[in-house]
């Protein structure tokens, strides 16, 4: 699960730095950012469910549920900030 994140977050920054080289305009850029950030934002939301609902059916301990909520929780304030800043 935390692969999944880490490469949508890769491939975000991979996307972030490309994208300025490319012919399109910066309108559409900015959409097109806005609409993977959100992509990611939903993805983000999805594993902390997934992670609550592993925690409750007893498939996850305790303190590794609370280490990967925490680590989906940095992300996604990471992700808030770069919609705000867009």
């Amino acid at each position: 699960m935390e692969y999944l994140i880490i490469s949508l977050l890769s491939a975000l920054a991979f996307y972030i730095v490309i994208r300025p080289f490319t012919n399109s305009s910066e309108e559409e850029t900015i959409k097109d950012l806005n609409k993977n950030l959100s992509n990611l934002r939903s993805s983000i939301y999805q594993e902390m469910e997934l992670l609550r609902l592993d925690f409750e059916l007893g498939l996850i301990e305790a303190d590794q549920y609370e280490l990967q909520i925490q680590q989906c929780r940095i992300q996604l304030a990471s992700t808030l900030i770069a919609e705000k800043n867009t």
